[in-house]
């Protein structure tokens, strides 16, 4: 139910990240952090402490990997590549550390049904996975997961609730990962033909 009522605040938030991005970079500044989803640290452009709503905590406004050889490889770099890397992932820290994300306790309990392995890359598998997070307190959250085959290429691609799937591929996360991410995302998505 509380999903549903941080809806509005959501969507409305994003609507203002897409209007800002192409101001956001001009305020940018060479900082230590994380890079290429949290797996290295670099210094790199970054927002400042005050625009991190609209920042991705786990990369800088260069993007990660996948975003730097597939996706913008020829701009990433630029002002041009950072205004289309903040409206790939408009709102993530409001998302991701705003007062909309879910707080997970270490205790938690983990349910889930479906397919945990369900995705769209590296390897296409189409499916759904709904999960649900239940801390001691009694306060819970869900995540629905659905990916259907739509073209030879394409698949729509469905996040909705908080990103809690990788609490069902790997409990052990409960351990190191104290907050999961507000999503609503429908989108179509490519995927790897497989051999």
């Amino acid at each position: 139910m509380i999903w549903f009522l941080m809806l509005p605040l959501e969507i409305a938030f994003t609507l203002l990240a897409l209007l800002l991005a192409p101001v956001l970079p001009l305020f940018a500044r060479d900082d230590y952090g994380f890079c290429d989803n949290a797996n290295a640290m670099r210094t790199e452009p970054r927002l400042p402490s005050w625009l991190s709503w609209f920042m991705t905590p786990d990369n800088s406004l260069y993007g990660d990997n996948g975003w730097r050889t597939e996706h913008c490889p020829d701009h990433w770099q630029d002002y041009w590549g950072m205004v289309q890397w903040l409206w790939r992932n408009s709102a993530y820290g409001f998302n991701w550390h705003g007062p909309i994300c879910a707080h997970i306790d270490a205790a938690a309990t983990v349910k889930y049904s479906g397919d945990k392995d369900i995705g769209n890359r590296p390897i296409f598998k189409p499916g759904y996975c709904f999960v649900t997070v239940t801390n001691p307190d009694g306060s819970s959250y869900w995540h629905l997961y659905w990916v259907k085959q739509i073209s030879a290429t394409y698949c729509l691609n469905i996040n909705l609730g908080w990103k809690l799937k990788t609490y069902a591929e790997d409990p052990e996360r409960l351990k190191t990962q104290s907050v999961a991410m507000f999503t609503f995302s429908p989108r179509v998505a490519g995927f790897a033909a497989q051999p």
